[in-house]
Formats: structure tokens, C-alpha cells, sequence
């Protein structure tokens, strides 16, 4: 398999298409031969069907346009360096020369621009040529035609980008040269700019209504009328003109504190040029090519001063384009949703609400349970749950105000909380049942913290605490069973004290037949009434007691019947013990097991057995005795 896989590689190697390189390279003479040779065997090609034609005719058409581009030779670029023959220029005459070094400027960067999409059509024909299928293989010739014109646009686009960065170079250095003999008049810009701002701003109140205009329009009847999408038209167009002017003053003005070497007003200037040109209705090239020139003079003013003083400028300007893009960044959407652009800056909004809330939340719930402890007058349990209740009510208030600030509709949101909620549900559905569970717990006065409870006859303690997912419970032998709420409404629960803290508890005991029960419930209750153990005993309902539970094979059973307050595991102890030494006292003898056993009489052979085994279940008996 690997062999075979192998040989096809190697096939698909050696018979791919390959670049035809005869189209863009070599002599032009060469080339003007190969390329009638081909028009040709176009002209020669039968067409069958419509694509065909067009195909054909497409291959025509490029390969006119790589026999003009082989004879194109750019026109060569100068710089108009007049300016050098006056001693001192006014505004308009450096202007001008600054306008023509920055359309260069623009154009160079189009060119670049250009230069990258190119690259990606080539290395997309590239890849269509070697790997074209034998069902397309008519389509060869015309690709390889686009990749030689594509190439030789990146042949003649890289020789003109050559050239105009020397001359760009040169034409920065006469800048920098002439711009200290420009006679600039930064009062007459000062008014003209206090002018322009005006404009636009009666401008962008104008935009505004018509807007709004455009907007009811669009309702009423979903279209706009010409006359309304006329003006509109004309005032983004005025607004774009006022926006340029101003630009050309601050630039006259930015240059003015070039010249007089104040570089933070310099930089103050670029700040308000750089956020004019995102104001702009449609990107402009020149006027971007306009800053980035003022921004490479800038910076070569900074390498002429001082080091601290450059550094600090240099800081300062850094911070400001950092914080430019930073804004930029926020204010612009991340993804829509619902038709909606969800932007950075919202989204650090709402979790910003939301923290806030959050600890917002926290506070209530601290100082809401730190003040009502003191009072006697309230539970544990009711002052928890309503201290929960705030902090979740808190919380989703400020979730919601969050979510509404990112301008996501609610009802929407509910739809993606809905569908999460059943992944989390399954997920998560002990936990959710524990939480119900102990809020239930929390609403109800069965189970308090203080209480003596026994869950399913096991775990027997004090109840620590209450939580929304677990009770703490502490046994007698410094234990502490964390149970699950769940557990507590689901399983047998026994609480001891309830309702009130007084329980009667039962101490098993057996005595032997042929006692005195009424002697030995006389001597039982009266040493119990004695004793020191701590139980009920002036209560005439609550006295000590003897009760007869059963009569077993080889024993009566009787019950000492005690109230006692509270939870005391060792009172049991206490009375079998007293009981035990009751009876020793007494000398009332305690059952043990008795077995009546008949023997008969079979065979000849079996005394020796009956006596052995008789023997030995005499000898147990004595043992027992003992």
C-alpha cells in the first residue's frame, strides 16, 4: 500500500502542470515571438460551446495586455526642487511641494498595498495550475496567461516602488531643509480654525436631523426619496471639505512648531490631525500620506535634541498612539450577535457592573447577618436565608443591568440560558437538588442549628450549621459529619429535640424467671431516684418507671423508663450499670440461656454416645454457671 501511494506521488509529481515561465521572462524579443506564437494556436482553437468563446476570448485580451506591459517603460520621476532658488517661501509655495511629496507618498503606499494582493492571486493560480484535474485542463493556457500578468504587474510595481523611495528619501531631506525659510502666520490659522469648527459643528447638528429624516422615511415606506439622500450626500461632502481645511491648517500650524522647535505643541497638533482623519466619510489616501510625512519629520526633530528630552517626547507620543489604538480598539465590534455589534468597551462595561454588584452583594450579605445576630429576637436560620436571598437578588439585578449595557435583548439571552441550562442541569443536578434542599430546610423550623438529630438511625449529633448545599453535624466523639441537604428531605430523619429539649429513653434488662418483679421494680426505681444521674425525677408524669416488655424463652424482659433534658449518651451507661448493681446487691441472680434436652433410648450401641454427650453438655452448664 505504501509502494502504491508512493508511485502516486511520484505521477502526480512528475505529469502536474508547471508554471509556464516563457510568458514573463527572457528577452522582450523572444517574448513577442512566443506570444504571436500563441495567438496563433488560439485563433486556431475550435470553440464548441458558449464557455469556450468567452474563454478564448479571455485569453486574447490577456495576451494583449502582456505584449503592452513588456513594451510599458515608466516615465521617470522627478522632484520639482525649485523652492531651493528662494531665499524665503510663503505657506501656499511649500504646501504645494509638501501636497506633491505626499500623493508620491500615497502612491507608494497603494503600490505596496497592491503588491500583497497580488502576491496571494499568484500563489492562488499557482496552486489552481498544479493541481488542475483532467476534466479542466482547457482552462490551463488561460490560467498561465493570468499568472504571467499578474506577474509582470509585480515586476513593474517593485521597479516603480524602487524609485520612488529614492526619491522620497530626497524629497524628505528638502524638506526638512526648506521648512525653517516658511514664513507662516499662525494668527490668521488660529482664527480660521475657530472659524471651520463652527462649520462643522452646525454640520453634524444638520447630519443629525437628517438622519433622524432618513430613519422615519426608511419606517414609513422603506425608501429614501432623492431629495433627502441628495442633501444628505452634499452636507457629508461639505463635512469632509470643512474636515480637510482643517486638517491643512493644523498642518500649516503643526509645521509653524516644527520650525520653532516646540515639539510637545507639535505633537499635541498631530493628536487632533490623527482623530480628524478617522472622521473622514470614506478613507483618503492623500491626507494619510499628509500625516505619516509630518510624523517622519517629527521624529527626526526628535533624534536632534537632547537624549532625556527626546526620550520623554518620544514616551509621551508612544503613550498617545497607544492610547489612540487602545480606544480605537475598544470602540470598535468584536462579533454581532442579534443583529447587534457587541463592542470591546461594553463588554469590560458589563463585567464591570456585574463585579460591582457582585461585591455589592457580598456587603449586604456580611453586614446584614453581622447586625441581626445581635438580635435575640430572630433565628439563625431566618436571618441566613433572608441574607442568601439579598445577596442572589443583588447579584441578578447587577447581571441584568450588564447584559442590557452590552444592548443584548433579554429575551435572547434567556433562549442561549435556556439551552446552557439543560447541559448544566444534568451536569450539576446534585448540587442543584442540595441547594433547593437546604433552602427548603432553611423556610422550615424542623431542623435548627442546635438541634440533636439521627439521620437514618446512623450519624447521631449536634447540628453545627446549616448551609445551602451541606449540614454540619458534631457528634459526641468531636466528629463531624458534613451531610448533603438532599439527604435531610429524602431520608428518615429522628430529631431529638424538636420541639421540646425533654425525651424519655428505654434501658433493656433482663431478669430470670421465678424473680419478684415487684420487689425488683421497687429496688430498681428507688435507687434510681437516688442515684446521682442526671434525670427528671420531681415531675409526678415523669418519674422513673418499670415496664414489662416481654417474656422470653429463658428470661423476662423490663424496661427502666427515664425522662431526661437534652442529649446525654452516657445517662444509658449510667442506669445499666446502677441496674447491674442493684441486683448484685440484692443478690437477684441475672438469666442466662436454658435448654430442656430428652433423651430416648434406640439401639444397643449409642449409651456410650448419650453418656459422652450428656457429660458434656453438663460440663457446659456448669461453665456457665460459673
Amino acid at each position: 500500500m505504501k509502494i502504491a501511494l508512493f508511485f502516486i506521488v511520484i505521477f502526480n509529481f512528475l505529469y502536474a502542470a508547471k508554471i509556464n515561465p516563457k510568458l514573463y521572462e527572457g528577452d522582450i524579443t523572444e517574448r513577442n515571438i512566443y506570444y504571436t506564437q500563441m495567438r496563433q494556436e488560439i485563433e486556431h482553437t475550435i470553440a464548441s460551446d458558449e464557455p469556450s468563446i468567452e474563454r478564448l476570448e479571455n485569453e486574447k485580451n490577456l495576451l494583449s495586455k502582456l505584449q503592452e506591459l513588456i513594451k510599458y517603460k515608466p516615465k521617470k520621476l522627478t522632484l520639482d526642487s525649485d523652492i531651493m532658488k528662494e531665499s524665503t517661501l510663503t505657506e501656499e509655495e511649500f504646501l504645494k511641494f509638501f501636497n506633491n511629496v505626499a500623493q508620491m507618498f500615497a502612491k507608494n503606499t497603494t503600490i505596496k498595498r497592491n503588491q500583497l494582493i497580488v502576491q496571494d492571486k499568484l500563489a492562488y493560480l499557482k496552486h489552481r495550475i498544479e493541481n488542475l484535474t483532467a476534466s479542466k485542463k482547457e482552462n490551463l493556457r488561460l490560467y498561465q496567461l493570468q499568472f504571467a500578468y499578474y506577474k509582470l504587474i509585480q515586476v513593474r510595481d517593485k521597479e516603480l516602488s524602487l524609485e520612488f523611495v529614492t526619491l522620497l528619501e530626497n524629497a524628505k531631506e528638502l524638506i526638512y531643509l526648506q521648512v525653517t525659510r516658511v514664513l507662516f502666520d499662525l494668527k490668521k490659522h488660529l482664527l480660521e480654525l475657530n472659524v471651520l469648527d463652527e462649520k462643522i459643528l452646525k454640520l453634524d447638528t444638520r447630519l443629525i436631523a437628517l438622519n433622524l429624516a432618513k430613519e422615519r422615511e426608511v419606517l414609513s415606506s422603506d425608501t429614501i426619496s432623492t431629495k433627502l439622500d441628495l442633501k444628505l450626500e452634499n452636507n457629508s461632502k461639505n463635512k469632509d471639505k470643512y474636515l480637510k481645511n482643517t486638517f491643512d491648517v493644523l498642518l500649516n500650524m503643526a509645521l509653524y512648531e516644527y520650525q520653532q522647535k516646540s515639539i510637545d505643541k507639535l505633537l499635541s497638533h498631530k493628536t487632533v490631525m490623527k482623530n480628524i482623519l478617522t472622521k473622514f466619510s470614506k478613507e483618503d489616501k492623500f491626507y494619510e500620506a499628509k500625516y505619516l510625512l509630518l510624523n517622519t519629520l517629527s521624529s527626526r526633530e526628535l533624534e536632534s535634541i537632547d537624549f532625556l528630552d527626546s526620550l520623554l517626547f518620544t514616551l509621551k507620543e508612544q503613550s498617545q498612539i497607544i492610547y489612540d489604538d487602545f480606544t480605537t480598539y475598544l470602540k470598535e465590534p468584536l462579533f454581532i450577535y442579534d443583529e447587534n455589534p457587541i463592542l470591546a468597551i461594553s463588554i469590560l462595561k458589563a463585567i464591570f457592573i456585574i463585579f460591582i454588584g457582585f461585591i455589592i452583594a457580598r456587603i449586604y450579605h456580611r453586614q446584614f447577618i453581622k447586625f441581626h445576630n445581635r438580635r435575640k429576637d430572630m433565628s439563625v436560620i431566618f436571618i441566613k436565608v433572608i441574607a442568601n436571598l439579598g445577596f442572589t437578588v443583588i447579584f441578578l439585578i447587577a447581571f441584568i443591568i450588564g447584559i442590557s449595557s452590552m444592548g443584548l435583548s433579554l429575551a435572547s439571552f434567556t433562549v442561549i440560558a435556556g439551552a446552557l441550562s439543560i447541559g448544566i442541569g444534568f451536569a450539576l443536578r446534585s448540587i442543584v437538588s442540595n441547594y433547593i434542599a437546604g433552602i427548603v430546610i432553611m423556610s422550615e423550623n424542623n431542623i435548627k442549628i442546635g438541634h440533636f438529630i439521627s439521620v437514618d438511625n446512623k450519624a447521631v449529633g449536634k447540628v453545627m450549621d446549616i448551609g445551602l448545599r451541606a449540614t454540619v453535624i458534631a457528634t459526641i466523639d468531636n466528629t463531624h459529619y458534613i451531610i448533603p441537604n438532599s439527604d435531610l428531605i429524602e431520608k428518615n430523619i429522628l430529631n431529638l429535640t424538636l420541639e421540646d429539649r425533654i425525651r424519655r429513653i428505654y434501658v433493656p434488662f433482663k431478669v430470670a424467671y421465678g424473680a419478684d418483679i415487684k420487689k425488683i421494680r421497687s429496688l430498681i426505681v428507688e435507687a434510681v431516684k437516688t442515684s446521682d444521674i442526671k434525670i427528671l425525677r420531681d415531675i409526678h408524669a415523669k418519674k422513673p418507671n418499670i415496664w414489662v416488655r416481654n417474656m422470653g424463652e429463658s428470661f423476662i424482659e423490663l424496661d427502666l423508663l427515664v425522662w431526661v433534658e437534652g442529649y446525654r449518651p452516657s445517662t444509658k451507661s449510667n442506669l445499666l450499670i446502677l441496674i447491674h448493681e442493684t441486683l448484685l446487691e440484692h443478690h437477684i441472680k441475672m438469666p442466662y440461656p436454658q435448654l430442656d434436652l430428652h433423651l430416648k433410648k434406640s439401639t444397643s450401641h449409642q449409651p456410650n454416645l448419650e453418656k459422652n454427650f450428656l457429660g458434656s453438655y453438663i460440663k457446659n452448664q456448669k461453665e456457665l454457671r460459673e
